[in-house]
């Protein structure tokens, strides 16, 4: 039994966009909880932290939640493969992970990784510590409360 090539196809490109997603979503929410973690920033660069060091933390911690949770997914994916081929009596193949489709979501996977990683970094690490340290943030213009006139 096959599926049709370009109803996989489809599905194929449906994922590729909840993953695209998902990203979106991963670099909003670490750049939000990156004011929680405001004035850990600003001890540590009143301390002597580098820019550089702060990078380098955070950098560290999401590639670590990363590839935990990447790890959980592959084992889940293979440990849940005879169950699933089992309760739609089809056998499923990993061969399309080896074939040009997986190394295209291989790359996009990269990609994407890399920039939900630095983005928030730099986010995070760019905070003055002085004014976090006082509880005050920079704040852009159109962030500022409008004048009561």
């Amino acid at each position: 039994m096959h599926g049709s090539s370009t109803a996989i196809m489809g599905l194929i490109i449906i994922a590729a966009f909840i993953l695209i997603i998902a990203w979106f979503n991963y670099i909003n929410i670490n750049t939000a909880r990156s004011i929680e973690r405001a004035k850990e920033v600003g001890v540590r660069k009143v301390v002597g932290a580098q820019k550089a060091q702060v990078v380098k933390q955070f950098l560290v911690e999401s590639l670590v939640f990363i590839i935990l949770g990447s790890v959980i997914a592959v084992c889940t994916v293979i440990l849940l493969q005879p169950l699933f081929s089992e309760l739609l009596t089809v056998k499923f193949s990993m061969t399309i992970f080896y074939s040009g489709i997986g190394i295209a979501f291989a790359l996009l996977f990269l990609a994407g990784t890399i920039i939900s990683i630095i983005y928030p970094a730099f986010i995070i690490s760019s905070f003055d510590s002085v004014s976090v340290l006082k509880g005050k943030f920079k704040q852009s213009p159109s962030e500022k409360p409008p004048v009561p006139g």
